[in-house]
Order: C-alpha cells, then structure tokens, then sequence
C-alpha cells in the first residue's frame, strides 16, 4: 500500500505517466516542454510532515504546497520555491536527475509542516530549458514513512 495517491496532473507523457510515481514503477513526465507543471498527491490519511524526499526529473525550480483536503483548492506554502537546478545545468541539460529531502530543519516551514494535511501539491518549473519535458523522478512510496512521517 502506498502512502499517497496521484489525484491530478496538469500534464503527463504517454511513456511516464504521472500514476508510475504512486506505483514505483518510473517517474512522471510532462508531455514536452512545458514551463511550469503541478501534481497533486493526496495522503491515505491526514498527517504532519517533517520530511519530504522528491527526484528531480530536470525542474530548475520547486515548490511544495499543502492543503487540508483532497477536493481544495486553498493551498499554503510548506516550501517556498526552491533552485534545483542552476542556469548553466538547466541550459548544458545536466544534473537533471538529483534527489532532494526537506526536512524541518532546513526548508519545511515548521508553522504549516506541523499541522495536518490531506494534499500535497508540488510545483515544479523550468525557464532556462525551452526543449526539455519536466518532472519527478520518484516520490518514495514505501514504507509510506518515507513521504510523510510525524
């Protein structure tokens, strides 16, 4: 059982669909070059997150939202929008597959990170590669600690 499931894309490759992400099976990709790109993520349960480990998948930039409920559309930032990639490496098409861990101790905003959450938005953007797809290379989904543990 995963801890998350995909509730919604804004686009996603026929050959890496955004479900791979909730299966393990692969990463999600945008269909083409798209300058900014979301997922949503809804947990089996509301939970607190302390740490949230992310692929990237040649995002120049990220942003994790949160919100209460799975059908909202009122979000709050957990991580403000976050360098992936540098400019050089965005446009030589390099270090497009890095992991990443927010934890409380570095970017997770402790106020909002602490309450819990039903939805997990990720944002991610790309304005130095005009020709690349965007998106995750994986979201861990076992043990379900390692998305969202409290």
């Amino acid at each position: 059982m995963t801890s998350f499931e995909v509730l919604n894309c804004s686009s996603e490759s026929d050959e890496f669909p955004a479900l791979n992400l909730q299966t393990g099976q692969g990463a999600w990709q945008t269909d083409g070059y798209m300058r900014e790109a979301t997922i949503d993520l809804g947990f089996n349960m509301p939970t607190s997150i302390d740490k949230v480990e992310l692929g990237n998948l040649g995002c120049a930039f990220i942003e994790l939202l949160v919100a209460k409920e799975t059908d909202s559309d009122e979000y709050e930032a957990l991580v403000a929008p976050v360098a992936l990639q540098s400019y050089s490496e965005s446009k030589s098409n390099t270090n497009r597959t890095k992991s990443f861990a927010f934890t409380m101790k570095d970017k997770l905003k402790a106020k909002v990170a602490q309450q819990n959450w039903s939805k997990l938005r990720v944002i991610c953007k790309q304005t130095f590669n005009t020709t690349m797809p965007i998106g995750l290379s994986f979201v861990p989904s076992t043990p379900p600690a390692k998305l969202c543990r409290r």
